[in-house]
């Protein structure tokens, strides 16, 4: 994790200072946001916080199976100590969660466009995904990897490296992924749910899509 010091040191603080803890990831999540969401989110709660997950747009059928996934909320209810965002360049990209609320406090993220809109930004543009920061962020707060967590964590890695494969994938990327998998996740699971069965899906709506297209090229022709 190569973040600002002094932030990372001021995101120490304010987790320390919370007791009731609001974290939100974009609308039409990813494998990164949902992962990055849940991972700390479980990782928070088993310190004996209260922590409430939102996002906008809910949690996608290929991430439900991860442990978390059904306490994810669409609207916040209730009040907090904290609001932390995560994989979210910009506020506005939560959609209309935040509406009516404070500022956030932390901002965890790893994209390049990211406008610094908290009042902690904790952003690496050399991580692959921001679930590579929320690893390295939770023992500096000191919680705990547990099998949940890192399930929820290396589903952000592969999916944002699309398995691997995206050229800022580094000797680090893959350490980091042979530790989560040695805390109990299934790697090859992963694949076939997030990537695999994912990919045919895409296909199978492509191949629906061209279909109806051509039906309506057919009656076009019928009518000239």
């Amino acid at each position: 994790m190569q973040v600002d010091e002094e932030a990372l040191a001021l995101a120490k603080e304010c987790f320390a200072a919370a007791q009731r803890v609001l974290l939100v990831a974009h609308n039409r999540p990813d494998g990164d946001a949902v992962g990055s969401l849940i991972g700390l989110g479980l990782a928070l709660q088993q310190s004996g916080r209260q922590v409430q997950m939102v996002i906008e747009d809910g949690v996608p059928s290929e991430y439900r199976l991860l442990q978390g996934s059904e306490q994810v909320l669409r609207r916040p209810e209730g009040q907090f100590d904290l609001i932390g965002l995560v994989d979210c360049s910009e506020v506005e990209r939560t959609g209309k969660v935040l509406v009516d609320w404070p500022a956030p406090d932390v901002n965890i993220d790893h994209h390049c466009t990211n406008r610094g809109f908290a009042r902690v930004n904790l952003v690496d543009l050399q991580a692959v995904a921001t679930a590579e920061i929320v690893a390295g962020l939770i023992p500096v707060l000191g919680l705990k990897l547990t099998a949940p967590v890192a399930a929820a964590l290396l589903t952000g890695l592969v999916t944002d490296t699309i398995g691997f494969r995206t050229s800022n994938v580094t000797p680090k990327t893959l350490r980091l992924a042979a530790e989560l998998m040695e805390i109990g996740v299934d790697l090859s699971e992963l694949y076939r749910r997030t990537l695999i069965n994912r990919s045919f899906e895409a296909v199978r709506l492509w191949g629906a899509g061209l279909t109806e297209k051509q039906y309506i090229i057919r009656v076009e022709m019928m009518r000239i």
